[in-house]
């Protein structure tokens, strides 16, 4: 729908300056306005690479019962037209229906998961997200790592240890966890605004699970935090470990003392498992903390237009999803009953090559296999 009004938007600007349009050596010119409505014809998501010309006519005639991708074939078709006919654009701000043809968006739009400002009942009950429990997780091993390096500072001024040992390292992690409080501040503020709609009513479905239904989701989720934990034990570990022995053997043919191999790696290696238990530990604490308080707070899912709110945290889909999103509804394998799965992937604007991937599974309650497939088709953008 946001996307509908950007396109309302422009096409009441081109309308605006369709009187300014002149024509110079048989040929349109045209406003900067009339230009922008057209060619957003042609991009994501209103374009439709499959259209067939042909079928224009017939899908105006039969507006009433045209599919989205019909509307969209439509909408391409005016886009297009301007390249085969001078002034196609002109006569089509003039003489198209180009209004019934948004307003037919619109109802298709609306219609595939219905308009939640009307059919949906508000939800008062409170609803907090485990961000907030997060941030004073964070702040806790902010504190710790503080102290830590105060107690290294006093025992150093007594003379327990060296004075060349510093507690830099400890200070440098302390504001590493500052990271995790600026990011679950963000979360949870995020959050907060979709939980305002809710309680205005302003959602799409609530979807609510039985407690073994919504352990199935819950143990998927523990899967991926135990790799992520894993990958950041033996991230440090393989790196350095293998960045040793170059060195090493670097070494050992510059000095021909080839015992240099064995013990930069031993060093690598002792640095590495240190560093990997600093990261790991950490984390598998502040990620365990998220289970925990997910198991204690109401076992459903709620569908805005923006994305989920699932317990214990609002995924973004519309925006998390700017590269891709697939949405696809499954109801052949598992446990006789579906899932809906999302698999968001990004991809940086300097480098479309490499792409980052999250994919979220959530099972769907008996009886709600339609507004599933509804749903996965108002998040689908498969075709950027």
């Amino acid at each position: 729908m946001n996307d509908l009004a950007a396109l309302r938007a422009r096409f009441d600007a081109a309308l605006g300056a369709k009187e300014a349009i002149v024509w110079k050596a048989g040929a349109p010119e045209y406003p900067v306005a009339v230009g922008e409505f057209f060619r957003a014809l042609n991009l994501p998501p209103w374009n439709h690479p499959g259209y067939d010309p042909a079928a224009h006519g017939t899908s105006l005639e039969g507006l009433d019962e045209a599919s989205l991708n019909e509307v969209k074939s439509i909408l391409t078709g005016w886009g297009r037209s301007e390249r085969f006919s001078d002034g196609a654009w002109q006569v089509a701000l003039e003489k198209a229906p180009i209004s019934k043809v948004l307003d037919r968006a619109g109802e298709l739009i609306h219609g595939s998961i219905g308009d939640p400002k009307l059919k949906m009942v508000p939800l008062n009950h409170p609803m907090v997200t485990v961000a907030g429990g997060m941030i004073w997780g964070w702040l806790g091993l902010k504190g710790f790592f503080v102290g830590l390096g105060l107690v290294v500072e006093f025992l150093r001024s007594q003379g327990f240890i060296p004075r060349g040992e510093t507690p830099m390292p400890l200070y440098m992690l302390a504001c590493l966890m500052m990271l995790g409080v600026i990011f679950n501040l963000v979360v949870d503020w995020r959050a907060k605004r979709e939980f305002a709609a809710i309680r205005r009513g302003e959602y799409f479905a609530r979807w609510t699970y039985e407690k073994g239904e919504a352990q199935m989701m819950i143990t998927i989720d523990e899967g991926q935090r135990e790799g992520k934990v894993k990958f950041l034990f033996w991230l440090p570990v393989i790196g350095l470990g293998l960045g040793a022995l170059i060195l090493g053997v670097i070494g050992a043919v510059v000095k021909g003392d080839w015992m240099l191999p064995l013990k930069a790696v031993g060093i690598g290696l002792g640095i590495g498992l240190g560093l990997g238990v600093l990261l790991s530990v950490p984390a598998h604490f502040m990620t365990g903390v998220k289970p925990r308080l997910t198991r204690e707070m109401v076992a459903e899912v709620i569908f805005t237009r923006e994305g989920f709110y699932r317990p214990g945290e609002f995924i973004p889909v519309m925006a998390y999803g700017k590269g891709m999103r697939l949405c696809i509804d499954d109801f052949d394998r598992g446990i006789g009953r579906g899932w809906l799965t999302f698999r968001l992937i990004q991809s940086s604007p300097n480098n479309p090559a490499s792409k980052m991937s999250s994919i979220f599974k959530l099972l769907v309650p008996a009886g709600e296999e339609e507004q599933a497939k509804s749903l996965a088709h108002y998040y689908q953008n498969s075709e950027v």
